[in-house]
């Protein structure tokens, strides 16, 4: 049975983390604030008014961005396995 993640990350650090997950293989489900999106978004280089370092961030990342993306997360609760990584 493969992991999911649901990713509530942005910026730097939790994309990092999640892309390395996603490249191992775990499902990766990106949720970003209608509207706005992650911040990242803005950050240059830019390729035909796109983001390369947003786009290199979240590859292999299914993004999903809309007024209904509060309730993503709570559907994902109701099969989620928790695991406390210290």
């Amino acid at each position: 049975m493969g992991v999911r993640v649901l990713d509530l990350t942005r910026v730097l650090a939790g994309p990092f983390c999640t892309m390395l997950l996603a490249d191992m293989g775990a499902d990766v489900i990106k949720l970003e604030l209608p509207g706005i999106g992650d911040d990242a978004r803005q950050f240059p280089p830019f390729k035909d008014g796109v983001s390369l370092y947003y786009v290199n961030l979240n590859r292999s990342v299914l993004r999903l961005s809309s007024p209904y993306v509060a309730l993503v997360p709570l559907c994902c609760a109701s099969t989620a396995e928790l695991r406390h990584v210290k």
